[in-house]
């Protein structure tokens, strides 16, 4: 039996399998059935393409290509264990068979390649269970970014707690910020995190990643078992313990009365404001309002501002609890007053110098956004925006805001 049938039965088998798992979409599954029997007729055994996966969470089919032994990674077909497989498939083996043949090819052939085509194998030919029981037996899978989406997202769907995929989520863990991951993969670590209480890690994740995990906890939550309201509980939490005081309160108000987290959520928005009294009390945040709010002086001002700044950026001793304090006083309008143009425009460009610290003082850009809409005279607009229309600024998105910019000038001047 040549390749294209081992593939043509594979994917046959896989699509029989489905119309007893997925009834609801027989139909779609009967003409998947028809083109594959079709295509196999046209090209004697061909198939090329693969284009059927599982339901989603959400019920829907979606036309993303599922796994088969014509996956993009290729596998030496001129072992003699791979012409052994193709008999066994021919003779119509089980799957405990197929198994053993597999594991003394990897032992004697072992490579990344052949890890996965096992785990797909596995999958497609007998179903989760199986594939969790041959993941476990490879130990450590560093390859599962290789396996193919449709099986990484229904396993952490469906199996995420299961213990024989620790090792999976722990290496998802060290590559958490990695584009490669699947939203539900990160958010499958941010579960774990949330029911670790790693408050560290939920706040960055969140800070970072907020939309892509909100999306994901509406599909996902139910299967593993966190509504919206408690991951915004938890949000909050984070928040709270990392000093942001005002963004954990307003995240504890956006909880609704029917989720069941309404009720902690209450406790903690009362304790939010009880430690935001006394925040404000602290001599902590009296010094630092003093140095930098207080001084007339603009030039004492940039340079105690600038202290503080670098404390943040070098992560300090006391940079946690400077930090929500100095993003506080960002955001105030009379920190750098409109009458003057020059403190104003050192002070934009001060900002702009400390972007990288976005993720930890969300206000840096504070100037920039509550002025997009409002104009000034020709001098004002200037101090503020003439920044971005002198080249680029290192390590800062400057187009979107370039285009602000000259509109400002436009409205400012007219056409030139």
């Amino acid at each position: 039996m040549d390749q294209n049938k081992v593939n043509s039965l594979l994917r046959l088998m896989r699509i029989s399998r489905s119309l007893r798992l997925y009834p609801d979409s027989r139909n779609m599954i009967y003409d998947n059935l028809l083109a594959e029997c079709q295509m196999m007729a046209k090209h004697h055994g061909s198939v090329t393409d693969n284009r059927f996966e599982p339901v989603t969470p959400k019920g829907t089919m979606v036309t993303t290509s599922l796994p088969s032994t014509a996956h993009q990674i290729k596998i030496n077909q001129n072992s003699r264990f791979f012409r052994l497989l193709q008999q066994e498939i021919d003779q119509g083996s089980s799957w405990p068979v197929l198994q053993k043949t597999l594991k003394q090819w990897w032992h004697k052939e072992p490579s990344r390649e052949l890890s996965v085509k096992i785990l797909e194998m596995a999958y497609i030919w007998s179903g989760v269970a199986s594939f969790l029981d041959t993941l476990l037996w490879f130990h450590k899978a560093t390859f599962w970014r290789d396996l193919h989406q449709a099986i990484r997202r229904d396993v952490l769907c469906k199996y995420s707690r299961d213990r024989r995929v620790t090792q999976v989520l722990h290496d998802l863990k060290t590559e958490v910020y990695s584009e490669w991951l699947l939203p539900i993969e990160r958010f499958v670590v941010f579960h774990m995190a949330i029911y670790q209480k790693n408050h560290p890690l939920i706040f960055k994740l969140h800070s970072r990643f907020a939309r892509e995990l909100d999306k994901s906890c509406h599909h996902y939550g139910s299967h593993l078992g966190i509504t919206i309201g408690e991951m915004k509980y938890a949000v909050a939490l984070a928040r709270l313990e990392q000093g942001y005081l005002e963004e954990a309160l307003n995240m504890v108000k956006t909880i609704l009365p029917s989720d069941q987290a309404y009720q902690p959520a209450s406790k903690l928005k009362r304790r939010i404001m009880m430690q935001k009294k006394n925040h404000q009390n602290s001599k902590i945040h009296s010094k630092i309002i003093e140095d930098v709010v207080s001084k007339n002086d603009w030039d004492r001002k940039e340079k105690t501002l600038r202290y503080y700044l670098e404390k943040i950026r070098v992560e300090s001793n006391d940079a946690p609890m400077i930090t929500p304090i100095i993003n506080e006083i960002l955001a105030k309008d009379s920190l750098a007053p409109n009458d003057m143009p020059s403190a104003l425009s050192r002070f934009v460009g001060m900002c702009l110098e400390y972007f990288d610290l976005y993720q930890a003082l969300p206000n840096i850009l504070s100037i920039l956004n509550r002025n997009v809409y409002q104009f000034h005279t020709p001098v004002i607009d200037g101090a503020i925006w003439d920044h971005f229309l002198h080249g680029d600024i290192p390590d800062f998105p400057c187009e979107p805001w370039r285009g602000v910019a000259l509109f400002h000038r436009f409205m400012a001047s007219g056409p030139e």
